[in-house]
Order: C-alpha cells, then structure tokens, then sequence
C-alpha cells in the first residue's frame, strides 16, 4: 500500500505549523517535551531529530519556552535524568560541541525552572 501526499497539502501543513509555532511564542505557552514517549508514539526516527532542537534553537530568531519532562515512567522505563542525557547525547550527534550542547541542556533547565514558577 502506497499512500501519496499532494504538495499542496504538504504546503499547507507547513504555514499552520508555522502560525502554530508563531502563536505558541507569542503568548508565551510552555511546552513540555516527553522525549522517549514521543519517539515511541510519534513518528521521529532517533532522538537527534526531535523537534525540541527545532523550538529551542540557540540560533533562531524565535525559541520556544520548551523544557524535558517525563511521561508515565512505568509505560516508557525513563526518568528526567535519562531524557536530559538522551537529549544531550542527542545533540553532539546533531553536531554540537561538549559546551554548545551543556548551554543547550542549561537552556532547556532554564526553562523548566521558568515554568515551574510561572505565576
């Protein structure tokens, strides 16, 4: 079986996600990111490509307030201190030096404490 996408319809996914992730920074909504969950539900093939490098892009315009969390560790066998190892593992593979992916994983940290404080 061989499912076909029209370009269109690609196109058109890409500008929603686009607004989405326009909005989410604009009104300062916190994502939690579930790394293993989301690799074992999601389609994302390896940690390296999870979009939390995408929303906390040290060199985007835009970063996301996106911090590491954990989901039913019963269900995925994982613990904050594995999903932060992952993720840092994750992005030397991406190909960041031992203190560029330290920042990274201090930004993701940041921003855990920043929501867990909210008001």
């Amino acid at each position: 079986f061989k499912f076909e996408i029209e370009y269109d319809y690609v196109e058109k996914v890409e500008q929603c996600q686009k607004w989405m992730y326009n909005f989410i920074h604009a009104k300062k909504i916190s994502i939690e990111a579930n790394p293993t969950s989301n690799l074992k539900i999601a389609i994302i093939e390896g940690y390296e490509n999870h979009p939390i490098f995408k929303w906390a892009d040290p060199h985007s315009e835009i970063k996301l307030n996106v911090s590491i969390n954990t989901d039913d560790a019963g269900v995925f066998d994982t613990d904050l201190k594995l999903e932060y190892a992952l993720i840092q593992e994750a992005a030397t593979k991406r190909g960041m030096n031992p203190s560029q992916a330290a920042d990274f994983m201090r930004l993701l940290a940041d921003n855990s404490n920043r929501q867990v404080f909210r008001k």
